[in-house]
């Protein structure tokens, strides 16, 4: 549980925000006052409670609240499992959502997972396919990025034959030369 987390569980506890059974979270009202120096804070109850969550650009819903003048933000998701499992969630794992919609944060639709599960589920079973990785990300990449740098150096001084180029460093010279071309590790300046 982050710091914003433990925060909005505080407001929860002192009535600013509730969460119904459908996994809405209700802005009953804001506390006014209050600060670093001291003075005190008191709660002004709303008259009809609103509707707390908010998308942001990520698609996750997020409640915005303020604690001592500091502006903090806590994703609704992960704030529905805790107050429907009366407990944080673990360190080290993700909460994922079952039908793949960020912004349904019922909380039958919530599990927790590891990053693992997570990635899994989100090929296997909603059918997603993982952005492909570029350059050293690339789990097949046999060059770092300053090899490239250098190929490409070499290439463009015509200091050494692209076939001595690839011996040199394991690869074949179809791979140096799309190196030279840009056709591969285009990324890279």
């Amino acid at each position: 549980m982050n710091k914003a987390e433990k925060e909005f569980m505080v407001q929860i506890a002192l009535g600013v925000f509730s969460v119904d059974r459908e996994g809405n979270i209700w802005r009953h009202g804001e506390m006014i006052g209050g600060s670093h120096s001291g003075s005190p804070s008191y709660f002004r109850p709303y008259t009809n409670p609103r509707r707390a969550e908010r998308s942001i650009k990520t698609g996750y819903p997020t409640v915005m609240f303020s604690v001592d003048q500091v502006r903090m933000a806590a994703a609704a998701h992960r704030v529905v499992w805790m107050v429907e499992n009366h407990s944080a969630i673990p360190k080290g794992m993700e909460m994922n959502h079952k039908d793949g919609i960020k912004s349904n944060h019922h909380p039958s639709n919530l599990e927790i997972v590891t990053r693992s599960q997570n990635a899994i589920h989100c090929c296997r079973v909603l059918g997603r396919k993982p952005k492909a990785q570029r350059g050293e990300s690339n789990a097949m990449a046999k060059m770092t990025e300053s090899q490239v740098l250098e190929i490409r150096e070499m290439c463009k001084n015509k200091s050494m034959a692209q076939s001595r180029i690839a011996k040199r460093y394991g690869i074949t010279q179809a791979a140096v030369s799309c190196i030279h071309l840009r056709l591969s590790w285009a990324h890279l300046p």
